[in-house]
């Protein structure tokens, strides 16, 4: 084999709805917030993301947030594990030979895949101009085309940690 780097178009043309909701359950103190993606662009990919995140409210400088999200996309029309056919400066040699695709990549990223997203954030009112955030996710991503290596994909747990001052 020939290992040739990825050739993409220049351009990309992306169409993006999103459709977003949340609402106050005032007899919890707490809110519930829920969203939809849809993705479409001119290599061919559709994407569908869902997400729903409950916020808790707990005592006046509380809040726990547990989330989940979960995302679905087609394959790009020129990904691919291999390229079939030679560059067109080997077919002039071998008449009658495939020419490499003008795109191809085998980018993962471009594949057939899913992926889940859960944890939780919790968010701490220290005084009115002040917070913390603390945060877990753990991230889990599969292929779906039977091609790609399942190894190609990652998986990930995140631990976040931040200060929020107003001035």
């Amino acid at each position: 084999g020939v290992t040739l780097p990825e050739q993409r178009p220049d351009s990309r043309f992306r169409q993006v709805g999103y459709l977003e909701a949340t609402h106050f359950i005032e007899k919890a103190n707490a809110a519930v917030n829920a969203s939809y993606r849809f993705h479409h662009d001119d290599w061919d990919v559709f994407a569908h993301t869902i997400s729903l995140e409950w916020r808790q409210k707990i005592g006046n400088w509380l809040t726990v947030s547990p989330l989940v999200r979960y995302h679905y996309q087609t394959a790009a029309n020129f990904y691919t594990t291999t390229v079939p056919g030679f560059p067109p400066e080997v077919v002039d040699f071998f008449p009658g030979a495939a020419v490499t695709p003008a795109f191809y990549s085998s980018d993962f990223r471009l594949s057939e895949l899913q992926t889940l997203t859960f944890g939780v954030n919790a968010t701490v009112l220290l005084w009115e101009r002040a917070r913390i955030e603390l945060g877990y996710k753990r991230y889990i991503m599969a292929g779906l085309d039977g091609i790609t290596s399942p190894d190609q994909y990652p998986s990930a747990q995140v631990f976040s940690a931040g200060l929020s001052l107003w001035f």
